[in-house]
């Protein structure tokens, strides 16, 4: 739909469609015929219809899904004195082109750069400048400039707490976790989810935030299960599993995912539309799962979510129950469309060592023999 209409694109909306295509290009690419079609729209649009932080998001998102910008859209950033630019504007220069760090455009805005009062902008430019290593004086500057600056809102502390992983520094950290204790209590439940994704990761760096924090995130967890739905309890149950264990939250989730679970259909015939279906074959008859918290979510997520799961399936034999399901209706219908997913195979593996079934794993690798696969997994998982 979106490509028969790219001639009657605006500006923004070109824009906007452009950013959707590269993050479908990262998750599943696509065919070179429909590519053809972004690149001539891309080709034949005016200079005139962008304002220049339009323009510079163009140079960014073109980068991103490896399209070249036209000249005559490069040329109006170029011949436009930098100084005229706005902070965000140069930011997205900045994040289009620094990876190829001999673009003239970039050294013109990096001698150009100037403190201003935008914490967010200032936050995601000091982040470049700490990457790629450039301009330490004006990045230390920056830094200072941060942290004596007050933290307004949640946006913000995000990108304060981003600024960590490019390089640690206590008194960023002292900064975000004053404003957290005050911004918790108060958060969407979507900016909540924000915020335990990039807790998780800050955990990956062995960074982690205080016992006193931590508990306020338990607290609004807790406090949240109205607003639980199938997408979101994945990334919830893998925080309270991983991060930060605690049964009392996976109560609520397994409770959750046990609410949703509805009667299963026996069927003798092979179900119609098992690409919207988890099933698995139980001697003649094919068993249907519905599951509305399960049943939505991809392969992946389910198995992401089985894999977190840990802690209540111990508690729950019912939940466990629901999960060996699942993982049977993979194995059976899912493992040959595995072949070339080693994270997705890693996570099958890691599931069923956790939820241990002795006949579900000889079921598993009967299968893997049959495919001819290997497990890429670590060899632990599996002995």
């Amino acid at each position: 739909l979106a490509l028969n209409n790219l001639e009657s694109m605006k500006g923004n909306q070109f824009l906007n469609f452009l950013g959707g295509l590269c993050n479908i290009l990262e998750l599943i690419g696509f065919h070179e015929n429909k590519l053809a079609k972004v690149r001539k729209a891309i080709q034949d649009l005016e200079p005139q219809a962008f304002t220049y932080e339009e323009l510079a998001q163009l140079a960014y998102w073109t980068e991103r899904a490896r399209m070249s910008m036209p000249q005559t859209l490069l040329s109006r950033l170029e011949n436009e004195y930098e100084d005229t630019f706005s902070l965000e504007t140069k930011h997205w220069i900045l994040n289009a082109y620094l990876p190829k760090k001999q673009h003239n455009l970039t050294k013109r805005i990096l001698e150009s750069l100037d403190l201003e009062n935008n914490t967010q902008v200032s936050a995601k430019i000091l982040f470049l400048l700490e990457t790629y290593k450039l301009q330490p004086k004006f990045a230390q500057s920056l830094r200072q400039f941060l942290t004596n600056q007050e933290v307004k809102n949640f946006s913000e502390t995000v990108q304060l707490l981003n600024l960590l992983f490019a390089r640690y520094d206590s008194n960023i950290m002292k900064k975000c976790e004053n404003a957290l204790q005050q911004q918790i209590t108060n958060l969407t439940f979507c900016q909540f989810i924000e915020l335990i994704k990039i807790v998780g990761k800050l955990s990956n760096h062995k960074i982690k935030l205080s016992k006193k924090t931590l508990e306020l995130i338990k607290q609004k967890a807790l406090q949240s299960s109205d607003f639980f739905d199938f997408v979101t309890i994945v990334d919830l149950a893998h925080f309270f599993e991983y991060v930060e264990p605690d049964l009392e939250v996976h109560r609520i989730i397994s409770d959750y995912i046990l609410e949703h679970n509805q009667p299963k259909v026996y069927s003798s015939e092979y179900p119609l539309k098992e690409k919207s279906l988890m099933f698995y074959k139980e001697g003649n008859q094919y068993v249907i799962l519905q599951n509305q918290a399960f049943g939505r979510l991809n392969v992946n997520g389910i198995l992401v979510l089985c894999n977190s799961m840990l802690y209540s399936s111990r508690m729950k034999p019912e939940l466990r129950a629901v999960i060996e399901e699942y993982l049977r209706a993979i194995i059976q219908n899912y493992l040959h469309k595995l072949k070339m997913k080693h994270k997705s195979k890693t996570l099958l593996t890691l599931s069923l060592r956790n939820n241990f079934n002795k006949a579900l794993v000889e079921e598993y690798l009967e299968k893997l023999q049959k495919l001819k696969l290997k497990i890429n997994a670590p060899s632990t998982a599996i002995t």
